[in-house]
């Protein structure tokens, strides 16, 4: 019966504070981020796999399935205006508390930060703060 204690207490003590539609949200974003600005670097990649291994994921899809769909989504978000709208909305919806929106802006400055911020970058870094307020 300790090893069950220990176990769950284990469990709790690293909870990231997140559901599972906020955690696949945010990395929704984060692979948006890496293409909205046509310019792929290591360094964000290394953001991304740092934040995957730091999610409590849960979920009946393993996470690297989950990044190789949403990488595509978000690719294909970025076809039309429409689109984008829609897969932005999406990801707001998703984002419910003030905590996991406060930790997708983080992480997307971040992102954006590791390999020197551009204008385009910093536009989409505004669009959305003004999405998530």
């Amino acid at each position: 019966m300790d090893i069950l204690k220990h176990l769950y207490s284990q469990k709790s003590e690293h909870t990231d504070g997140l559901n599972q539609e906020e955690r696949e949200a945010i990395l929704d974003l984060l692979l948006f981020a890496v293409y909205a600005d046509n310019h792929l670097s290591l360094a964000e990649d290394r953001i991304i796999k740092n934040e995957v291994e730091r999610l409590q994921w849960e979920s009946g899809t393993s996470i690297d399935y989950y990044v190789d769909e949403a990488t595509g989504s978000a690719r294909a978000a970025l076809s039309s205006e429409t689109r984008e709208a829609q897969f932005l909305e999406s990801i707001q919806t998703r984002l419910k508390s003030p905590e996991a929106r406060n930790r997708a802006l983080s992480l997307l400055s971040k992102l954006f930060y590791s390999d020197g911020e551009t204008r385009e970058e910093r536009n989409f870094a505004q669009k959305i703060r003004q999405l998530l307020a």
